[in-house]
């Protein structure tokens, strides 16, 4: 939404806006589909895959999870 309205106050015409709008989000909507795929893979591993998960997940430091997602989260409104 905030995206959105950025591009909106920019004062391009509705269907501009939106067009901005698209070309803006689509990088970011592909890597969040991406990641989500993958997380799955992850931690809906079964046999000797959840157990090698498992196993990393124990011995990463604090915040090793979270600093993977830094991508993921990391967002600014467009110039």
């Amino acid at each position: 939404a905030a995206t959105l309205g950025a591009c909106i106050a920019r004062g391009h015409d509705t269907p501009k806006a939106l067009r901005t709008y698209e070309t803006l989000r689509r990088p970011r909507t592909a890597r969040v589909a991406a990641a989500s795929g993958g997380l799955a893979r992850i931690y809906h591993a079964q046999g000797f895959l959840k157990f090698a998960r498992d196993c990393v997940l124990r011995l990463s430091p604090p915040g090793f999870t979270l600093a993977r997602m830094g991508k993921l989260y990391d967002w600014s409104l467009p110039d």
